[in-house]
């Protein structure tokens, strides 16, 4: 609840990824959710699909498509009518694993969220002048 955005794999420890994508949807009908999954199984993409799922990914994900993913899912309207301002916040836990599997992708999605930051700070201060 209150996350911008979710990136869920499909094989968890404790449940399928389809459970957790369930009770996502429950708590938060509308954050935009990026699936990155070895798994190719029909019936897991036509469940993603029903529950509204805005990527799909096979691993390993190509990175450039992963940050375009995101970026997307990031500047995706809250609503029909209104924009939210995204910010991202990823635990150092989370920094930590994207690291391992890939140096780059830590690095480019840090990068992601500084200039998400930044653009935030520049609408903020152009409003605080007018």
């Amino acid at each position: 609840n209150g996350a911008d955005a979710v990136m869920l794999d499909m094989t968890l420890p404790e449940m399928h990824g389809t459970q957790a994508l369930e009770q996502i949807r429950a708590l938060s009908p509308s954050v935009p959710v990026i699936v990155v999954t070895g798994d190719t199984l029909a019936e897991s993409r036509a469940v993603c699909d029903r529950l509204g799922v805005q990527e799909y990914l096979s691993k390993p994900p190509d990175l450039d498509a992963l940050l375009r993913a995101i970026e997307r899912a990031l500047s995706a309207p809250a609503t029909d009518e209104q924009y939210m301002v995204i910010t991202v916040r990823l635990p150092v836990s989370i920094l930590s694993i994207l690291n391992d599997i890939d140096p780059n992708l830590e690095r480019a999605i840090t990068r992601l969220c500084e200039s998400q930051s930044n653009d935030e700070s520049k609408v903020q201060s152009s409003k605080s002048k007018a």
